[in-house]
């Protein structure tokens, strides 16, 4: 399974080419911190093992609070601290669409359209 790195690395560009103009500059800047990430574009980091005497070259992370990668501990002690909050019943997820009209303004200013919501 392709991590969301390699996704965005294969269609990232593509992708801003297509919708650029609706994606606002904190999504392409996540996106290209995603991208970056793990990558010899941040850089490498070099330690010589002192057990096996093998030297060791690891691509530094990017550190974005939205990469999965960077994230995964944080994302699993949370979700164990919201899964002890949860009531012994079912629960029960609710999707629903807006009119294609708004999906634009709610993509470009989602901090004012969900707070409408």
């Amino acid at each position: 399974m392709a991590s969301l790195g390699e996704v965005v690395r294969r269609y990232g560009a593509d992708y801003l080419r297509r919708f650029g103009s609706a994606v606002p500059l904190r999504h392409k800047k996540a996106l290209r911190a995603i991208g970056a990430c793990r990558t010899a574009e941040l850089g490498t980091l070099v330690y010589d093992c002192s057990s096996c005497g093998a030297r060791h070259r690891i691509a530094r992370s990017c550190g974005n609070r939205h990469c999965p990668a960077c994230q995964l501990e944080k994302t699993k002690t949370w979700l164990q601290k919201q899964l002890a909050h949860l009531l012994p019943c079912p629960y029960f997820l609710i999707t629903f669409t807006v009119p294609s009209e708004l999906r634009r303004f709610i993509r470009s200013h989602p901090k004012a359209a969900y707070s409408a919501l």
